[in-house]
């Protein structure tokens, strides 16, 4: 299901565009900026990469991003410079 609410000849919204705009109205902007810091602040850690990955899919998602669909985007060519050169390179592939 992609649209919430559902659709109907009342409101047509699309899942996507919901939370942009529920996001522009509710989540005030010191808090992005403590995500967005936090994402500049994530640094790559060989003993723990899963939770590394993990924190930095979640903080591209809060941020607005997605890995499977930014490529090219800023945040996607951050995400490869915080990798370690052999890790990036096979994640490019």
């Amino acid at each position: 299901m992609d649209t919430i609410p559902p659709t109907d000849s009342n409101y047509q919204i699309k899942w996507a565009d919901f939370k942009k705009v529920f996001k522009e109205q509710f989540v005030p902007e010191v808090a992005v900026s403590v995500v967005r810091n936090e994402w500049h602040a994530l640094k790559f850690n060989k003993n723990k990469v899963l939770k590394f990955n993990q924190r930095a899919l979640e903080l591209i998602e809060i941020l607005g991003g997605s890995l499977s669909s930014m490529r090219g985007d800023l945040l996607w060519e951050e995400y490869l410079r915080k990798l370690p050169e052999a890790a990036a390179q096979y994640v490019m592939q």
